[in-house]
């Protein structure tokens, strides 16, 4: 049987405390510890956090960018709009 290396990372979005999250994260679970952390300077929603840890070994980031929008739309309006994309970044919006 062939061992699978991890190939996904799951990425947490946060308007602002990305690295407070991480930072908490790492407090609960062993063997956990921030990786990287690093800054995207004048992004659309300013200067944003993007922070790479460790729970337990499983790698781990997060990213302080502002409410989530999605074409346009304000996830946090309370429309809850929902994009699908075909693969080459066109994505189709449905309410």
């Amino acid at each position: 049987m062939a061992i699978v290396k991890q190939k996904i990372v799951p990425h947490l979005w946060f308007d602002k405390e990305a690295k407070e999250a991480a930072e908490f994260y790492c407090s609960v679970f062993p063997d956990s510890g921030i990786t990287n952390v690093s800054v995207l300077r004048d992004t659309p929603s300013g200067d944003c956090d993007v922070v790479s840890f460790k729970l337990s070994g499983q790698p781990f980031m997060v990213i302080s960018a502002g409410p989530l929008s999605v074409c346009g739309l304000n996830m946090k309006s309370g429309a809850e709009p929902f994009a699908v994309g075909d693969g080459n970044d066109h994505y189709e919006v449905s309410k």
